[in-house]
């Protein structure tokens, strides 16, 4: 799985590539009215399997409610 950090707070997370670029398209034409490309989205991209530091600096709230949703 990967992760988008988006600069609005928003952090969307995708099992594939596909599914990733689909949220993140989807979250930038509807929120910021923005066209985000396939290759953007995956520069930017974070595995799950970087240090959880690298995902959430200075954000530890968010990364209890990131860490505690969903997991299966």
């Amino acid at each position: 799985a990967k992760v988008v950090n988006c600069p609005c707070g928003e952090v969307l997370r995708g099992e594939t590539d596909d599914e990733l670029v689909s949220l993140v398209q989807e979250h930038g034409k509807a929120v910021h009215q923005q066209e985000v490309t396939r290759e953007d989205t995956l520069a930017i991209a974070i595995r799950l399997t970087d240090p959880f530091w690298v995902l959430y600096p200075g954000r530890p709230r968010d990364l209890l409610v990131f860490l505690f949703q969903d997991i299966s």
